[in-house]
């Protein structure tokens, strides 16, 4: 292993001794690198076992490309790491102790959707009103509550009284299904390490040295269980960026790397401030941004690839003329030769992202949203898993009711309620209820005959589940419960789809079960901690996604729209505490996102909430130095300038009534805009605003000329 192709303050991280160690890594400085050698030093030159070292990051991606660095640096040996996100490590030790829970060794995990699912069946159960109180808020509520507390018997401080019931039974509801959301992952292994002192020094002792990426994004909870592992020792190596704290929205806690040294008192800091990923002029603007913060430790970041291009501030007269530059910026620069890959677009909120992706489509540039609907979040690929999650664990209510019916059966909701009351009569699970109906002929005949194939298909595959593979028992699934054989037979178009999402399903499974330890269990506990980036795409396509999707992310080419005052910063942060500095924040993250040229948009006028709005530039732009930005336009100064000019459509052009670069409005699309009209077919293609591409024919479309 060669240190000396490492920068001084790298050598030091790797290097340090052992004992508390927070290195503080700006954007693009190499932390990744700076880890993996450390953990690779440990082993080769200090003779630490690699069974004895636990890295814990916060994406699977970050966990899979630092395993594979290790494999190049120390070989095989790196298998034995302790290394995967907190989520993934807490599953493993809890199905070690799993008595001490007081659930069975085949716990299941609870995605988004069985959380929601859940929450929905509680308020009906309570009475509440669903309109007024839906369940995904509801389950955000509960889920923000828990991030801030170590202990679930602490709730209250942290949820309003209004919403106690509700918390108290989801919880009752999923200790009876023997699951857990992702937020009970880590409080029951915070309790088993506050109950069980013995247990907690065991996993004290076992590790030499814990190793914490992104520190500055851990939460109350997992900060709590690094404290409890390396409390007796100081045996802790921390890295992250206060710059970088952008996700005290979704419980990350900035106090926890502000204060690691009042945590562990005499411990090193060691600052990372050479950047590898960005050109001066960039670095110069972040700089220059997040120095207006007050709550951090002072640093700089520089770097010796030179200036670069400078960076580009476009001021537009409207937010459709704005998507009409990035846009045909972005044309300039595929017809130069840049891959659409190497560029991105990058916004404060998705609903920034309708007229950029309508000028996308309009120039025919593939892109990809970060954000969209993912793979494992389509029905038919949540309806098999649920499947198999019955499969695995038969306590599982929320995936069984999701299968029950699908394919349709004849048990519908007036079975349910009667399966219902007996689960809860003889305190047994759905399914189990299910078997006991059967066993005591409870149901009445057309209700037996139905359920009984469908309870003998698990029955059946459980007993062969020894000797079958994930693979087969997948397979057989498929084709055994009929969902297969429903999809084949449907004349629509969507389930065509679906059943190639199904195919791929299966190969994913292949893949799985061929590895080792490749279980249907270890595969849902896998499925279920997937990252939305971690399931990106490599496609040729510009990508599109949120400042806060792109952290930890860099392109060569990387366009911030939006950059006026109430967009970014947003308006609802000014009324956060903190809420202006972790915006900057956010800045700081999106401006270092880019390689070589970073580009900035804003627009005098939007439409917003129905009506045009007059906009003022974003107060972050006062604070970057201008002789490093190139200015195109300039921002209006009258807020009572009403021209609003149209997007550059092509110009009109013959062909009866209705022309290319006519503005349409349909009664069921809303309004778009002509792209071509081919007048021996008489079919109209049409852009309309919610970026939705539509060819209709001319006599008989309902359309009306703006």
């Amino acid at each position: 292993m060669d240190l000396s192709t490492l920068n001084s303050e790298q050598y030091q991280a790797v290097t340090a001794e052992h004992g508390p160690l927070l290195v503080l890594a700006g954007a693009g400085s190499g932390k990744t690198r700076a880890l993996t050698f450390r953990i690779a030093h440990l082993i080769s030159q200090r003779q630490v076992y690699p069974s004895k070292i636990l890295a814990l990051t916060f994406t699977n991606k970050a966990a899979s490309e630092m395993k594979e660095r290790l494999h190049e640096l120390v070989g095989p040996e790196a298998s034995s790491i302790w290394m995967g996100t907190f989520h993934s490590v807490a599953i493993r030790i809890l199905r070690s102790h799993f008595t001490e829970l007081g659930m069975s060794r085949d716990f299941v995990i609870y995605d988004a959707t069985d959380q929601r699912t859940l929450v929905s069946q509680v308020l009906k159960e309570l009475n509440f009103n669903t309109e007024k109180y839906p369940a995904k808020m509801v389950r955000s509520l509960i889920s923000q509550a828990k991030s801030q507390i170590t202990k679930l018997s602490d709730y209250k401080e942290h949820l309003d009284e209004f919403f106690h019931p509700v918390f108290e039974r989801y919880e009752q509801r999923m200790k009876a299904a023997e699951a857990m959301d992702f937020d009970n992952i880590l409080l029951h292994l915070a309790r088993l390490f506050d109950q069980n002192d013995s247990l907690r020094r065991y996993y004290s002792d076992k590790f030499h040295e814990v190793l914490v990426d992104e520190y500055q994004d851990t939460n109350r909870v997992q900060y709590h269980i690094v404290h409890q592992l390396t409390r007796d020792k100081g045996n802790l190596v921390v890295v992250g960026d206060v710059d970088q704290s952008i996700y005290g929205w979704r419980g990350a806690d900035i106090r926890n790397i502000l204060e690691f040294q009042k945590d562990f008192p005499g411990a090193r800091v060691i600052k990372l401030e050479q950047n590898y990923r960005s050109t001066n002029h960039i670095l110069q603007l972040a700089n220059a941004v997040i120095e207006n913060n007050k709550n951090r430790p002072a640093k700089k970041l520089w770097t010796d690839q030179g200036d670069g291009e400078k960076v580009v501030l476009y001021h537009a007269e409207s937010d459709q003329e704005e998507a009409e530059y990035i846009v045909q910026d972005i044309t300039r620069r595929m017809q130069a030769g840049t891959p659409l890959k190497d560029i991105a677009i990058l916004y404060r909120t998705h609903a920034q992202s309708r007229l950029l992706e309508e000028r996308l489509r309009y120039w025919g540039h593939a892109y990809q949203i970060v954000g969209g609907v993912k793979f494992y979040d389509r029905k038919e690929i949540k309806d098999v898993i649920a499947y198999l999650r019955v499969l695995v664990n038969p306590k599982d209510d929320i995936s069984f009711q999701r299968i029950i019916s699908v394919p349709r059966r004849g048990l519908g909701d007036k079975f349910m309620e009667d399966l219902g009351r007996i689960a809860r009569g003889e305190e047994l699970s759905l399914y189990e209820a299910a078997v006991y109906g059967l066993e005591n002929e409870l149901f009445a005949t057309r209700y037996h005959n139905a359920l009984a194939p469908f309870i003998q298909l698990f029955e059946t595959l459980r007993s062969e589940s020894d000797t079958a593979d994930a693979y087969e028992l997948t397979r057989r699934i498929l084709i055994d419960s009929g969902y297969q054989k429903m999809l084949e037979d449907s004349k629509q178009l969507e389930d065509a789809s679906r059943l190639e999402n199904i195919g791929e399903l299966l190969n994913d499974v292949l893949a799985y079960s061929q590895k080792e330890n490749g279980s249907l269990e270890e595969y849902l506990i896998d499925i279920s901690l997937l990252a939305e980036v971690d399931e990106m795409e490599d496609q040729p396509a510009v990508t599109l996604m949120t400042l806060h999707s792109s952290k930890g992310l860099e392109y060569p080419f990387v366009y911030l729209c939006g950059m006026d005052d109430n967009i970014f910063p947003s308006f609802l942060s000014k009324e956060a505490d903190d809420g202006l500095e972790e915006e900057r924040r956010l800045c700081y993250v999106g401006f270092t996102r880019a390689m070589e040229q970073l580009v900035l948009t804003r627009a005098d006028r939007r439409f917003r909430f129905g009506q045009s709005q007059y906009m003022t530039p974003s107060p972050f732009l006062d604070e970057i130095p201008l002789e490093r930005v190139e200015v195109i336009g300039a921002p209006k100064k009258s807020a009572f300038n009403t021209t609003i000019p149209f997007l550059k459509i092509p110009t009109p052009t013959a062909g009866g009534e209705f022309q290319a670069g006519m503005h349409v409005t349909h009664p069921k699309f809303g309004k778009g805009i002509i792209a071509s009209y081919d007048t021996s077919s008489k079919v109209l293609k049409i852009v309309f605003d919610n970026g939705e591409i539509k060819q209709l024919h001319s006599d008989y479309a309902p359309l009306s000329i703006v």
